[in-house]
């Protein structure tokens, strides 16, 4: 397969594996759902920074915030703690440390 057809999560792992190697400590991951859900998929999220803007938006087709594998169920979900919420105009950008890093099978 080409790099771009392989499963998100198998490509992020790589990618960080990759970065470790080089000594790098603190990467950015910014992308859609499929990319973030991926990175908590693979348990190395430990810090986030969102935006939440005052607009609902649904569907089936609707992007998300969060894709991937998920948890199997709510207590295996990520804790965020240490909140820290911050209004930008009619946006709130929230800041949180996660509690919980465990690896969605």
């Amino acid at each position: 397969k080409k790099a771009y057809e392989k499963p998100v999560h198998e490509m992020l792992d790589r990618v960080l594996e990759a970065l470790g190697r080089r000594a790098f400590t603190h990467v950015l991951v910014e992308g859609g759902g499929g990319v973030l859900g991926s990175a908590f998929d693979v348990g190395v999220v430990d810090e986030v920074y969102a935006f939440v803007a005052p607009c609902i938006i649904g569907g089936d087709g609707a992007p998300a915030p969060g894709g991937g594998r998920g948890p199997a169920a709510l207590p295996r979900a990520a804790r965020l703690v240490n909140i820290d919420w911050t209004p930008l105009g009619s946006d709130i950008l929230l800041h949180a440390r996660v509690r919980n890093r465990a690896r969605h099978a």
